[in-house]
């Protein structure tokens, strides 16, 4: 028997977008050279996005097809998985890129290395933890926007 989670990805894929661009734009936020004030805005704003963008799953899937309050919950959840595997290989892309200036600044191999070892485990320990987050948040805000829309009815 098939497990059929494509389904619930169906409707979280229009909202993977708003997601990641937030994401991304709160990362560039913090980095040293923006102004304070932008990152006192721009984090905000892009938390409180990503939330309404994960109930969104959750309202399009009851709205848009037909799901029940499971099906908005993992819906919402998808939208959460998703877009943490679209960040996280723009993380990994990211990462490479700025080997050749982390090489340039190590004094020595052991260094470098060193860098290299720190980059795979934050890796590995920041991935998993962000997905098992965004599943949670993603189900939870799923709910709120299945809600939305069975009120809406």
């Amino acid at each position: 028997m098939a497990l059929g989670i494509g389904k619930y990805f169906k409707p979280a894929k229009l909202p993977i977008i708003p997601i990641v661009l937030l994401a991304v734009l709160a990362t560039i936020s913090i980095v040293p050279q923006t102004p304070f004030i932008i990152t006192i805005v721009m984090l905000p704003i892009a938390f409180i996005g990503i939330l309404l963008s994960l109930a969104w799953a959750g309202f399009r899937a009851v709205k848009g097809h037909n799901m029940d309050l499971l099906g908005a919950a993992l819906s919402g959840s998808a939208a959460g998985l998703g877009s943490v595997i679209i960040l996280s290989l723009i993380l990994i892309v990211l990462m490479v890129l700025n080997l050749p200036a982390h090489a340039a600044s190590a004094e020595s191999n052991a260094e470098f290395m060193l860098i290299i070892a720190t980059m795979i485990f934050s890796l590995a320990m920041a991935i998993p933890i962000a997905a098992i987050a965004s599943i949670f948040a993603g189900a939870i805000m799923g709910l709120v926007g299945a809600f939305v829309a069975q009120m809406k009815k």
